[in-house]
């Protein structure tokens, strides 16, 4: 054993005349700003498409009604529910959010005695991070789904003025998908939802062939119904 041996132990003593690292309140530490705490949700922005609870990894959202909310024309009245025991804090949800309304803030730490109470509704159930600024939010400039509406060509007037030919031509099959993938399937009557027009059986078939209308999903070739707090799955998106 050489000398370096005995001695290494004693180099702890170096560390007394340090300042220390731990914190004497660690409860009360302010987190980082974009850190992913508690959800927060705007139940006046929020339509209730349920986006959130179909992206969800862990099963952790339930869209359930909310009393003062009533189902209307672009608003299921559903809100999202949040069990705790489950949420990993991934953001999954945020960042899908079509409204916006869903963010975290950056609050850490709750204590209750009842379990149970860790399953809450963001922005009904009063909490005292709602007003917090800071935490994620998805930035304004990030959309997972397209904005732009494709296009549907129409007939020239002079062409249509003489004829009762169709006057919209529809969409073509690589078009038609575009459109799509814009849908989110959420069930509500917006502007994101495909138009039946786009598998109008009027269509040319050279624009667009009977084969793809028949492995077109029902739900592009017919219009979505809104959903209501009587007919709504807790699984649908």
């Amino acid at each position: 054993m050489s000398v370096r041996d005995v001695l290494s132990p004693f180099t702890a003593w170096k560390n007394l005349f340090r300042d220390p690292v731990s914190i004497p309140d660690p409860l009360n530490r302010a987190a980082a700003p974009r850190y992913r705490g508690f959800h927060q949700n705007d139940v006046e922005k929020c339509i209730g498409c349920g986006t959130c609870e179909t992206i969800c990894q862990n099963g952790a959202i339930d869209m359930v009604p909310v009393e003062g909310i009533e189902t209307k024309s672009g608003d299921s009245g559903l809100r999202p529910r949040i069990d705790y025991g489950r949420c990993c804090w991934c953001a999954l949800c945020v960042d899908v959010c079509m409204t916006k309304s869903l963010t975290m803030s950056n609050a850490y730490t709750w204590v209750e005695n009842d379990p149970d109470l860790f399953c809450f509704t963001p922005g009904v159930d009063k909490k005292h991070w709602d007003n917090a600024e800071l935490g994620y939010h998805c930035p304004t400039d990030r959309r997972i789904t397209g904005q732009v509406r494709a296009h549907m060509r129409e007939l020239e007037p002079e062409t249509r003025i003489d004829s009762f030919v169709e006057i919209v031509q529809g969409y073509s099959v690589e078009e038609a998908i575009l459109e799509a993938d814009r849908c989110v399937a959420c069930g509500l009557p917006c502007a994101t939802a495909i138009t039946s027009a786009a598998w109008n059986c009027s269509t040319p078939a050279t624009r667009f062939p009977a084969s793809a209308a028949a492995s077109a999903p029902t739900s592009a070739r017919t219009p979505a119904l809104p959903a209501t707090k009587a007919t709504r799955s807790p699984s649908a998106g």
